[in-house]
């Protein structure tokens, strides 16, 4: 088989694929879902394959229209409850924590207004950015 015909069983089976994705994701229409490649079935995965597919696809759904809005994909991923409760190491560490997010909120301007006065200082001094030579 020559080069541009391999090129060109290439292409029909990307675009071939790439058309039951539209249909499939696109669309929303999971009924035409197909595997690509199978471990199982040897004639899946034959560049012609996803073209008999995508006619056999388009002959079925023949007076379909798309919808106006893609669908929202759910997740595959499932979603596993927190079971029981914080570990007493956790519940320590909580505890004995030096700062709660509270703490460090309502001190903020504190904290901001030694750190002008600090840089200003060094303003002062000549001296830039920590490390910097003065």
């Amino acid at each position: 088989m020559c080069a541009s015909c391999r090129a060109s069983e290439r292409r029909w089976r990307v675009l071939s694929q790439e058309q039951i994705y539209i249909r499939t994701k696109g669309y929303g229409w999971i009924e035409f879902k197909v595997a690509f490649s199978s471990a199982k079935d040897k004639t899946t995965g034959t560049p012609e394959d996803p073209l008999k597919r995508l006619i056999q696809i388009t002959k079925e759904e023949m007076g379909r229209t798309p919808p106006e809005e893609p669908p929202v994909m759910e997740s595959h991923i499932r979603k596993v409850p927190v079971l029981g409760t914080l570990a007493l190491q956790a519940k320590r560490f909580k505890a004995e924590s030096l700062f709660s997010i509270e703490d460090l909120r309502a001190r903020r301007g504190e904290y901001e207004a030694a750190w002008v006065i600090r840089w200003r200082s060094r303003e002062g001094e000549g001296g830039g950015e920590e490390g910097e030579a003065k």
